[in-house]
């Protein structure tokens, strides 16, 4: 328990609402953040974030890119 301190909370906090699909401004606003700094937290965790994707682009569908 002396390792758990509030920061520690709420940057598992800010993580656990990202990987619960929370918008970016609803995160900022309950972790009472007034920087951006929030992102870095969520950002150390990306493998979280990230996992199964390669699988998901691996799979074949038909379709054309549009240029602009």
């Amino acid at each position: 328990m002396d390792r758990v301190s509030p920061h520690s909370i709420r940057a598992s906090g800010a993580m656990a609402l990202q990987l619960n699909s929370a918008d970016v401004l609803t995160i900022k606003k309950m972790g009472r953040w007034s920087s951006d700094t929030f992102l870095t937290y969520i950002h150390s965790q990306i493998s979280s974030l990230s996992a199964g994707l390669s699988e998901l682009m691996t799979r074949h569908h038909d379709f054309a890119n549009v240029g602009h």
